[in-house]
């Protein structure tokens, strides 16, 4: 699964695709490389944060379960809960349980 964040659009559009695949979590990005546009388009919609060199956000686990909705089964919560606990495994859990740590790929035609 990855979070999909256009910066190409006004207001930045962020979705969930691939919400079934527990195996693999990034964020990707669309419509420009400049970090700040991803930091505020995280930070104005709740979404999270990027840390200072670009490289990783910060993606609030409520979000994640917002943006699933509608897309997901009954299922799927307890494979993600399984996805969450690994990652928290891995120390990619932030310290207070809100946030996962996700590289950022930024589209090479932006």
């Amino acid at each position: 699964m990855y979070v999909e964040v256009d910066l190409g659009s006004i207001p930045p559009i962020i979705s969930l695709r691939e919400p079934e695949d527990f195996q693999r979590f990034h964020v990707a990005v669309r419509g420009s490389s400049d970090p700040s546009l991803l930091g505020a388009a995280l930070s104005d919609s709740g979404s999270g944060e990027i840390d200072a060199g670009g490289e990783n956000a910060y993606v609030t686990i409520q979000s994640i379960v917002g943006l699933s909705e509608g897309l997901v089964d009954a299922d799927w919560q307890e494979g993600f809960s399984k996805m969450i606990d690994y990652a928290q495994s891995k120390g990619w859990v932030g310290s207070d349980g809100t946030t996962v740590k996700a590289h950022i790929e930024w589209d090479a035609g932006t």
